[in-house]
């Protein structure tokens, strides 16, 4: 196949992945169209619920398609795709444990967050160059220092409060779910319970 047959390829893949999502939001569309005069709003709701999850998950793979295919077709630009996955390397050597699959986690929800949505702002100008914003990265560096300090101050197999690596799985899972406020929450109770075991070490 040449490369001319293989941007051909590409932009089929583009647009079909856009016609799937259309098909999607169709459906929805004709599932909504009559909430106000069904006898079972409720039944209703919840196929036009069931239908907009399906389109909003056709939109996310849409929206990854047509950033590749523009990656391979206009060098001129990078995509906020190509954005995320350059700073992917940097972010994974420059966490440990845990940390890293956080920062990593963060960096997918800025693609969409400020890089699809709040383009052009210093939040978005932030995520470009490091793949964190301000925060994030503050809040990052602090826990990676409490990840340290965790195994310098105790060994992890002879431990009997095992609070902060219970605290950092509760954040891993929380930013699974995008629950960016019991992050920081975990995330300040985390280091608090450090600097209780590095006074208790020092003394």
């Amino acid at each position: 196949m040449n490369r001319q047959e293989s941007d051909a390829d590409d932009l089929q893949h583009a647009q079909d992945a856009v016609t799937k999502t259309n098909a999607k939001l169709a459906r929805a569309l004709i599932q909504a169209s009559d909430l106000q005069t069904t006898p079972l709003p409720a039944q209703a709701l919840w196929s036009t619920h069931h239908e907009l999850l399906k389109t909003h998950r056709a939109l996310r793979a849409a929206i990854d398609t047509v950033e590749r295919t523009l990656a391979d077709t206009d060098t001129s630009r990078t995509t906020p795709k190509q954005i995320t996955s350059d700073h992917a390397d940097r972010l994974a050597e420059t966490y440990d444990g845990p940390v890293a699959n956080l920062a990593l986690m963060l960096a997918g929800h800025n693609r969409v967050e400020w890089l699809h949505e709040k383009p052009n702002t210093h939040g978005a100008e932030t995520v470009e160059r490091h793949g964190l914003t301000e925060n994030q990265r503050s809040w990052l560096n602090d826990l990676q220092d409490a990840w340290r300090a965790k195994d310098h101050v105790y060994d992890p197999r002879t431990i009997d409060d095992d609070r902060v690596a219970d605290h950092l799985q509760t954040i891993i899972t929380e930013a699974r779910n995008e629950n960016w406020g019991n992050v920081r929450v975990n995330l300040e109770t985390a280091l608090e319970r450090v600097e209780e075991l590095e006074g208790a070490d020092s003394e």
